[in-house]
């Protein structure tokens, strides 16, 4: 019930984020939580595939400890097969200048690497959970304050 409630508040996210891209100037802190995926060619070069943001949800009754979710569109990590890359890379900016890419893996037979949405296949978006060190990344998660839920949908009349 949780994921699903987390999967719709993302989804709502983005589009929320899309208005706010139309209707007037981003703000630099927003630009932020915003990462390029990359992936690898048949020659083997680094081209880019897409975009993400990430989100940040708080540990409860712990200040400053929780979870960093990379979230996408989920037809960003898969091949023409259809199945799940093996890995993908994420541009991120560095706080002390420039810019790094960052390995990351897909797959792993020890855990799942890829959440989506349970029950609603058609439902494109994929979240990864993912550490983003703040002292080497200039990258700030979103709070769950961004996030709508369906009560709020219904509430606003959207």
């Amino acid at each position: 019930m949780r994921d699903q409630r987390l999967t719709v508040r993302l989804a709502l996210l983005i589009a929320v984020a899309c208005s706010v891209a139309v209707a007037a100037r981003i703000p630099s802190d927003l630009k932020r939580t915003v990462g390029f995926l990359l992936v690898e060619n048949d020659k083997g070069e680094k081209v880019p595939n897409g975009t993400c943001f990430f989100v940040g949800i708080p540990k409860d009754n712990e200040k400053g400890v929780g979870w960093t979710y990379l979230v996408t569109a989920d037809h960003v990590l898969r091949g023409n097969n259809g199945n799940y890359l093996s890995r993908i890379w994420l541009r991120l900016n560095r706080v002390s200048a420039g810019a790094q890419l960052v390995e990351l893996p897909l797959t792993d037979p020890k855990r799942k690497v890829v959440y989506t949405h349970p029950t609603e296949k058609d439902v494109d978006i994929a979240v990864i959970p993912v550490v983003l060190p703040a002292i080497v990344f200039d990258v700030v998660a979103l709070s769950m304050s961004y996030l709508t839920t369906k009560d709020d949908f219904k509430n606003l009349e959207v």
